[in-house]
């Protein structure tokens, strides 16, 4: 049986990519922060208009109560807009953190591996045929080399 693939699912899941999730979800945001500038506009301009009306004192009330619900619906438009844009932060920081993590797994692994292929040698040797005193003077070779690998590392 395979490995779960957490990402795989999620593709089989939703018909779509990782990479495709984030450039929708990107474009989506750059249209919300255009939405943004724009409802920012319309907002400050609705005010100007409010207050006009207010200062006349005849104004409908039944217009200005429209205006008001729009200025707040523009409003609760923009919170929205930046809680998106916050959550797509969020989504691509995890993103970059996995990636980091993942890289330093598989670093992690590489070195386990390499002290494990290391130290099977030293077990064929303790295992072979050759007499004791001839393993004791390859196992001590093999850490008079590991001791220049090591001098050879520092001074590097």
């Amino acid at each position: 049986m395979g490995r779960f693939n957490s990402r795989r699912a999620c593709e089989d899941a939703t018909g779509s990519s990782t990479a495709q999730i984030t450039s929708r979800l990107f474009q989506f945001t750059s249209r919300l922060r255009r939405r943004d500038v724009a409802a920012r506009l319309i907002t400050e301009q609705l005010l100007k208009t409010v207050a006009a009306l207010s200062e006349k004192g005849d104004a409908d009330p039944e217009l200005l109560s429209i205006l008001t619900k729009a200025i707040s619906l523009l409003n609760t438009t923009e919170a929205e807009a930046r809680k998106l844009d916050l959550q797509k932060q969020r989504h691509d920081l995890k993103e970059e953190e996995l990636r980091f993590t993942k890289a330093k797994f598989k670093t992690q692994l590489a070195e386990k591996f390499l002290q494990w292929v290391q130290n099977q040698s030293l077990v064929e040797v303790a295992k072979g045929g050759a007499s004791h005193e001839d393993k004791i003077a390859a196992i001590l070779r093999h850490m008079d080399a590991e001791e220049r690998d090591g001098e050879g590392e520092a001074g590097a």
